[in-house]
């Protein structure tokens, strides 16, 4: 079982779905604020990550409770979904990062 999942029957899938979703756009909105590297790396990577792999369980539970006898249709909307989602929020997320297109420097040495 995964540990979304375990959080999410614990303290109820609304709150964790809620805790999910604000990592990532707190995550995405830190790393479109610093300077560094290593914090942007931290901020987009890590805690972005921690915030889409935690919402990524909760609903295919969710949805395969509501249709029992459809479970593989609603699982295949629910990851189509998030496969859809995941190409719409990449050139999102582009534009609140970057803003002004500045190409990224090679640091040699």
């Amino acid at each position: 079982m995964s540990f979304g999942l375990k959080l999410a029957e614990k303290y109820g899938s609304r709150k964790m779905l809620f805790i999910a979703g604000s990592f990532y756009s707190l995550a995405i909105l830190l790393s479109s604020l610093v300077n560094n590297f290593w914090w942007f790396f931290f901020f987009y990577a890590i805690v972005c990550g921690l915030g889409s792999g935690l919402s990524y369980i909760v609903p295919i539970k969710i949805v395969t409770n509501y249709f029992p006898e459809r479970k593989a249709l609603a699982t295949a909307c629910i990851l189509s979904c998030y496969a859809f989602s995941s190409i719409v929020l990449s050139f999102m997320c582009v534009s609140i990062i970057n803003p002004n297109n500045i190409k990224a420097n090679i640091i040699e040495g």
